[in-house]
């Protein structure tokens, strides 16, 4: 949890899914950190404009 910077529930929900295995468990916290950083980064389409 604090080697990653991942919250308590994130880091239950990894080590329950990849049961006791610290290399499977860590591969899988940076996985999901790599995908976040993705996702926050991602541009957003947009807004359309407004025209009277």
């Amino acid at each position: 949890m604090e080697k990653h910077g991942l919250s308590k529930d994130t880091a239950e929900v990894i080590l329950h899914t990849n049961g006791p295995s610290r290399a499977h468990s860590d591969y899988a916290a940076e996985a999901f950190l790599r995908f976040k950083r993705l996702r926050e980064n991602r541009q957003k389409p947009p807004a359309p404009s407004i025209k009277g």
